[in-house]
């Protein structure tokens, strides 16, 4: 895609992948899916439905990241 890693946002539902875009200096959504919000407190935000989210908050997150 040629974008930056802190102008991306990765949506997750495992603590590894969680880990991977953090190590990676992306921004994360965790979603409770798989696991307990308790495992995956590393990413950003943590939901248990992408319902939860707007567009408009996750395009800050890759904002908050890339400017961090």
């Amino acid at each position: 895609l040629g974008l930056a890693p802190g102008a991306c946002v990765v949506f997750e539902d495992a603590p590894a992948g969680v880990a991977a875009a953090r190590a990676a200096g992306m921004a994360c959504v965790a979603v409770t899916s798989s696991v307990q919000a308790e495992q995956l407190q590393k990413a950003d935000v943590v939901v248990e439905s992408l319902r939860e989210l707007t567009l408009a908050e996750v395009a800050k997150l890759a904002t908050e990241v890339s400017a961090g």
